[in-house]
């Protein structure tokens, strides 16, 4: 049985919904890595990572070694590590 998507996601694009199960999935990931993994174009993925951080199912902060990246990754994994 395929694992149901969160209500906010399952309404989306399927540019969101890749992105979303690509992070849930593979873990942390910068925009550039989001879009080799998902063969998005950058501005796609911004604008999915975007969507998802407005309805709280993602989270970013800066990379530890180059401040111009920003690393997503999934709320959901934050939640379940506790």
């Amino acid at each position: 049985m395929p694992e149901q998507l969160p209500k906010a996601v399952a309404d989306e694009t399927p540019a969101v919904r890749l992105v979303y199960k690509t992070l849930e999935a593979d873990g942390p990931h910068t925009q550039t890595e989001l879009a080799d993994a998902t063969a998005l174009t950058p501005r796609t993925v911004r604008d999915a990572t975007a969507t998802l951080e407005n309805a709280d199912l993602i989270s970013s902060y800066n990379h530890p070694s180059d401040q111009r990246c920003t690393v997503y990754f999934s709320r959901e994994m934050c939640d379940s590590s506790r």
